[in-house]
């Protein structure tokens, strides 16, 4: 998989990665003790198969069972490659995975922030967890100019949450789906709307045949500001 973006604007998030740490020994929800018995996407066109780039030259891979971020010996659950290349962070789009140029004339898989053709997210140790970061420089053409994203993700992380409080599975779904369009509505930049899209998919896949199969569609002049 592989994609190029060219969309570069002014951007500065900063994400808590939540991590899944190994577990020594007997069972439980952790690792998988053996790094052989993991496997990992391979990018295609990548000179450097399953390793993705971020900045400073840190390299981390995702699961090709179910798109988490792994490094450093650590699966990161709520960080996830979707399958048209975009990295979600808590259901968010913050990256995505697309060929930047390496050594050689070669061309290596990067973790490029969103908005921007090639700005690696850096991963920053806090604490027991690493804070995904992205910062880019000023850029004129592409995307919405004149949107704080940061103001953004907050106002519709609102949203969402106000709109869809309850612990309950279809409803993080909504909430994830509320989120994305709320952000994509606001900048215009069409993989929120992917992501958007996939979430509001899979809250109606749990939606019982005999009631309605859109009975968890999110209310969509509600999801912006």
């Amino acid at each position: 998989m592989s994609a190029i973006y060219n969309n570069p604007s002014k951007w500065f998030l900063v994400f808590v990665l939540a991590v899944l740490a190994a577990c020594g020994g007997g069972g439980g929800d952790g690792l998988l003790g053996g790094g052989s018995e993991r496997s990992f996407i391979n990018w295609t066109n990548s000179s450097n198969g399953p390793f993705v780039y971020a900045a400073n030259n840190v390299a981390v891979e995702f699961l090709l069972s179910n798109g988490h971020l792994y490094y450093n010996n650590d699966e990161y659950v709520n960080t996830t490659v979707q399958s048209n290349n975009v990295v979600t962070l808590n259901g968010v789009a913050v990256a995505s995975v697309s060929l930047i140029n390496g050594s050689g004339n070669t061309k290596v898989a990067g973790l490029v922030c969103s908005g921007t053709s090639d700005t690696l997210a850096q991963l920053v140790p806090s604490g027991n967890t690493y804070q995904l970061k992205c910062q880019s420089g000023s850029g004129s053409s592409g995307g919405t100019q004149g949107t704080d994203p940061n103001q953004v993700a907050t106002m519709c992380a609102s949203i969402a949450g106000n709109l869809f409080p309850k612990q309950a599975q279809n409803a993080y779904m909504q909430q994830a789906a509320c989120l994305n369009y709320c952000v994509y509505s606001k900048t215009g930049d069409q993989r929120f709307y992917s992501v958007y899209q996939e979430n509001q998919n899979n809250a109606n896949s749990m939606c019982s045949i005999d009631i309605s199969s859109t009975c968890n569609n999110i209310p969509l002049n509600q999801c912006t500001y």
